[in-house]
């Protein structure tokens, strides 16, 4: 046997790092197509609808994701509940927790569909709108709730099953598609002046897609999971205990628009919508990662290796805080002439607001700072430890949201969000502390305490050095070199007051840049040896038939000539 025979006949599944590398590129990019939609589609919606109808769609939306909260607790649950089962290939505890994952979504999509309806007949009621009519508003609300209702009804259990598995790329490249699909079908529309309503109907049909592709997938790939196994009831007492965070969660991405839409002029609501696509929209890059890695942490805590946990969580909370810093400064120094750029000729509001944008990123950057803790918490399963914190919050949120709103307008509500987070941050952190004592508090705040710097030291930036920028390529030039300063800046800050794990960091990520191309080099030459070996055994082959023709040996002739084909 050859040595590559004795290649072949090892099969090792992937392992950890290689499956979150899978999943962080197809979340990547899945990530920037999101974003690049996410700044096509608004800026068609100013140009050929207005700002008082993007304010509407921002609006709707928010409220819909309001009304999903019939989902709190079950997909966090869903998610937990499978990672035991399929570290230990356990394939009937797989499929009694499939089978109550299928029926609890059911259940959902069932209880999200007449919150929807309600919410179709009461919204018009909210809102004053000079563009449309009760019905045609109604309408929007009715369309834009359908494919939340399709994802609750049947994909949402397979989303869960393919990040618990570490195979979330699948729904990224699913998902991917269906943004660049959404996008076309909205531009092309709106160029030709279809209705609103009408070019979001249309739209559907890519949900449908996203249904059909998923559901023959998982069929094909998971063919052993049993949906018709009983109810397993541990899920749903761990839906209830992770209820309190995700519902907090919704109130804090929620309120702030849903209050603006009650006390303020829609033409507010696409201010910040705008601002949004940069502030919240750019940094979400970093949630692919946690994304990625959560299932990774969900394994390691399952089979108890805690020395792998403080290891890889020590490693992950410095990496994300050095992405983390460069990224909330970059955005608070350019943030401001973006939006003036793309909001050029758009005159029904005002879109120049240095202080919400220093606001808004501050909230995102306090926000990123408390993913890791977030991560650890979710992937250990301790819900119910974070319900009062999080239930303290929320009603925080929504009492002092409105009293700000009132004195101050959208950026009151943001200075409220903002106080939220800090609080949420500091309770999340003692308690990840007090639970994983191995895991260091002086670390975590150190790391914290760099990101602030920098965001400070940007503001300080934007509020002193004004830069006149006229164009796009221009403030891509500009951004590049914001971009290659704050690279240098956090490199060197994490070198001063870091030096042992930023220098343990850069060591971890050349190593494995090398590491993938010695693989790239080894495989590429066991390809030709492999190759070699093909085309000296057709050769020999050959030879076989040609001696077989000059002896007339029919016999040897005829087995040689079967053999090569």
């Amino acid at each position: 046997m050859s040595s590559i025979e004795k290649t072949k006949t090892i099969t090792r599944p992937p392992s950890r790092s290689k499956k979150f590398l899978q999943n962080s590129v197809f979340a990547f990019i899945l990530q920037i197509l999101t974003i690049v939609s996410g700044f096509i589609i608004p800026r068609f919606k100013l140009v050929y609808f207005g700002s008082e109808i993007n304010g509407i769609l921002a609006s709707i939306l928010q409220f819909i994701a309001v009304i999903a909260i019939v989902e709190a607790g079950l997909g966090a649950a869903a998610l937990f509940s499978l990672y035991k089962p399929l570290a230990e290939d356990d394939k009937n505890a797989l499929s009694a927790r499939m089978s109550t994952i299928e029926k609890s979504y059911k259940n959902t999509a069932a209880f999200f569909i007449i919150a929807a309806v309600a919410l179709a007949f009461i919204y018009p009621f909210i809102v004053e709108s000079g563009t449309l009519s009760f019905w045609e508003i109604a309408i929007l609300v009715a369309v834009l709730a359908v494919p939340r209702a399709l994802e609750f009804l049947f994909t949402s259990k397979y989303v869960v099953l393919l990040t618990a598995s570490q195979n979330a790329k699948i729904n990224s490249i699913v998902m991917s598609i269906s943004i660049v699909l959404r996008t076309a079908i909205f531009v092309l529309l709106a160029i030709l002046g279809i209705h609103v309503a009408i070019i979001y109907t249309i739209t559907i049909l890519v949900s449908i897609f996203n249904v059909g592709f998923l559901h023959f997938y998982c069929k094909k790939k998971y063919p052993h999971i049993d949906y018709s196994k009983p109810k397993d009831s541990s899920l749903l007492h761990k839906r209830k205990s992770a209820m309190g965070g995700q519902i907090a969660s919704i109130v804090y991405s929620t309120a702030l628009v849903v209050i603006a839409t009650i006390m303020l002029p829609l033409e507010e609501i696409s201010v910040f919508n705008i601002f949004s696509l940069v502030t919240i929209g750019v940094p979400a890059v970093l949630f692919i990662f946690s994304n990625s890695v959560a299932p990774t942490f969900g394994d390691i805590i399952a089979k108890n290796e805690t020395d792998l946990l403080k290891k890889n969580f020590e490693l992950f909370d410095q990496a994300f805080s050095i992405i983390s810093s460069i990224l909330f400064m970059c955005i608070v120094i350019l943030v401001v002439p973006f939006i003036m750029l793309y909001t050029h000729n758009i005159y029904d509001a005002d879109y120049y607001r240095r202080l919400l944008a220093i606001l808004m990123t501050a909230v995102v950057a306090i926000g990123s700072t408390s993913i890791a803790p977030d991560i650890i918490m979710a992937s250990a399963g301790f819900y119910k430890q974070q319900f009062l914190t999080t239930l303290a919050m929320a009603i925080f949120m929504v009492m002092f949201g409105t009293l700000f709103a009132f004195i101050w307008g959208i950026e009151g509500l943001v200075i409220a969000l903002l106080l939220t987070y800090i609080i949420r941050l500091f309770c999340f952190v003692i308690y990840i502390k007090k639970k994983f004592p191995m895991l260091s508090l002086f670390n975590m705040i150190r790391n914290r305490l760099i990101v602030l710097a920098m965001f400070a030291g940007g503001i300080i930036f934007m509020l002193f050095f004004q830069i006149e920028i006229s164009n796009y390529g221009f403030w891509i030039l500009y951004a590049l070199i914001v971009f290659a300063s704050t690279i240098a800046i956090a490199l060197v800050l994490n070198i001063i007051f870091n030096p042992k794990k930023t220098k343990r960091l850069i060591s971890k990520t050349l190593n494995f840049i090398k590491r993938k191309r010695e693989n790239a080099v080894l495989n590429e030459s066991a390809e030709q040896q492999e190759e070699q070996e093909l085309k000296c055994q057709g050769q020999l082959e050959e030879n076989q038939i040609d001696n077989a023709r000059e002896n007339k040996n029919e016999t040897v002739y005829k087995k040689a000539y079967t053999k090569k084909n």
